[in-house]
């Protein structure tokens, strides 16, 4: 079976790191039903019913991908962080999936390291996400300094690079941010012969936001939205861009766009409702966008106590 779309699996993986599980899990379903049974969409989905507090359907989903390959060693993490965070704890299946994960680190399978660092990634395990995906990119010395070098050392190659500057700026550790940039402009990011990777244009607008770059950064969106019309996150980061750089006349423009795509997208709603309240001055239409949100999140999202928190400071 081909691999998950590119950007299919980018809105995954953008929603994930966001927080907005049941945004990732819609995703998920949506390509399951071109591509039915597909392991790596059964995991992050699984991940997703995980967070959002549905352990039951979490652990059923993940224990029954342990094993499959590729992805066994991402759901053995997920598998026992699920068992961790039930209230009855299964001391037996814990033991169980923990051997299990032992045996898939010695797996010498580059896909499933990826796969394994992403997961740890998100559960905030910096050094073994790390580890994993220089276990992909080799020793530092050996490392190709330009794109064509990268390229050269296949897709798994490629998308350990962008993931460890994922991990590096996610980390809080200043010396490491700073070295994530390296990493992303190793991976094609313009309009060239090869396509772009639109994680890595999205991972260098956030080094710059966090510079307070934020018209820096704005180049990079503006570029994943020439390259990438459809890609939803890259019209939602840039929305939020817009604001904290003050350029307010070019919001409506971007939340049109974004509300065309999903209407029913979660941040978008939340991005609507804080235009129309700060600076439309439209307050019949920040009702109508709070009134969507509502029924959005019962709808969608009924046990998100995070959906409600995240609500309340926009």
């Amino acid at each position: 079976m081909a691999a998950v779309g590119a950007q299919a699996q980018a809105s995954i993986n953008y929603y994930l790191r966001s927080g907005y599980f049941n945004q990732a899990r819609t995703v998920c379903e949506r390509e399951l039903q071109t591509r039915r049974n597909d392991p790596s969409l059964l995991l992050w989905r699984g991940y997703a019913f995980m967070c959002e507090g549905l352990l039951g359907e979490a652990c059923a989903e993940l224990s029954q991908l342990v094993g499959k390959p590729d992805v066994s060693l991402a759901a053995c993490v997920g598998l026992l962080e699920a068992l961790n965070r039930q209230r009855t704890v299964d001391h037996v299946s814990i033991e169980q999936a923990e051997m299990k994960l032992q045996d898939e680190l010695m797996s010498m399978n580059e896909r499933s390291y990826v796969l394994g660092a992403q997961m740890y990634m998100l559960e905030r395990q910096w050094n073994k996400a790390r580890d994993l995906v220089n276990k992909v990119l080799g020793p530092t010395d050996s490392e190709p300094s330009d794109v064509q070098g990268a390229l050269a050392r296949g897709p798994s190659y490629m998308q350990a690079l962008t993931l460890r500057g994922w991990i590096n700026l996610r980390c809080g550790r200043a010396t490491l941010v700073k070295t994530c940039l390296k990493d992303f402009e190793r991976v094609p990011i313009g309009g060239g012969d090869q396509k772009a990777d639109v994680e890595a244009l999205l991972g260098i607008a956030l080094f710059y936001e966090t510079k307070k770059d934020f018209n820096r950064g704005l180049q990079y969106l503006n570029e994943a939205v020439v390259l990438f019309g459809s890609f939803l996150p890259a019209l939602l980061e840039k929305a939020r861009v817009l604001f904290c750089c003050g350029s307010h006349d070019q919001v409506p423009d971007m939340l049109t766009r974004i509300q065309n795509l999903d209407p029913t997208n979660v941040m978008g709603l939340y991005l609507s409702t804080f235009y129309s309240l700060a600076f439309g001055g439209q307050l019949d239409e920040a009702i109508r966008y709070l009134k969507e949100l509502t029924d959005v999140r019962c709808l969608r999202v009924p046990k998100r106590r995070f959906a409600l928190f995240r609500s309340s400071i926009y």
